[in-house]
């Protein structure tokens, strides 16, 4: 048994193109602007505490020494260029061999920032961020497992020694150490 299929001859408005209404589609747009606005905001607050997060030093407190306080997860004292980190309150990530960050100049005493690598269980490497070949930052690449310039192009690995240029010199490299319980790193600048 067949059927024919017949062209729908009913006046029904609903196989006719409708047009596009313009403030439907953009109050539809704003709200999803300020969703995400929203939602954006909620999360950075939600991820935030005052009580951990690293600040800027401010030259102001502790007779000007820069230093954040005793007890904080992350002091900063500028006469001595000395950054400590609590790594059981902030940056927990390096408890662990094998780990990288990466901070900001605002976080640091190089212009560039630091970029500190766990590599082993009583040992951590610290180095600029400064490409010796531009003087651009150079960030993390986790997929490859070095430091690159996104500028220039060059390579380096977790030493600062450099895989492929232009930059033909090493990282700047600091000072810095983990005390015996593995949950604090000193580092000094140059």
């Amino acid at each position: 048994m067949k059927r024919k299929i017949h062209k729908n001859n009913s006046n029904c408005s609903c196989f006719k193109v409708r047009g596009v209404d313009k403030s439907r589609r953009d109050f539809i747009k704003k709200a999803s602007i300020i969703t995400m606005v929203g939602s954006s905001a909620f999360f950075l607050e939600a991820c935030s505490n005052s009580d951990v997060s690293p600040t800027a030093p401010n030259p102001d407190d502790n007779n000007g020494s820069g230093s954040s306080g005793g007890d904080d997860a992350y002091n900063y004292d500028l006469d001595t260029q000395t950054i400590t980190i609590n790594i059981s309150l902030l940056f927990t990530s390096l408890q662990n061999i094998g780990s990288v960050i990466t901070l900001t100049s605002d976080y640091t005493f190089d212009s560039q920032g630091i970029v500190i690598f766990r590599s082993g269980s009583s040992s951590v490497q610290t180095l600029s961020r400064q490409c010796t070949n531009d003087g651009n930052a150079v960030n993390f690449n986790s997929t490859s497992y070095n430091l690159f310039c996104p500028s220039c192009n060059s390579i380096f690995d977790l030493n600062g020694d450099v895989i492929s240029g232009p930059a033909n010199s090493s990282l700047t490299r600091y000072n810095s150490s983990i005390n015996a319980e593995g949950t604090i790193i000193t580092i000094k600048g140059s």
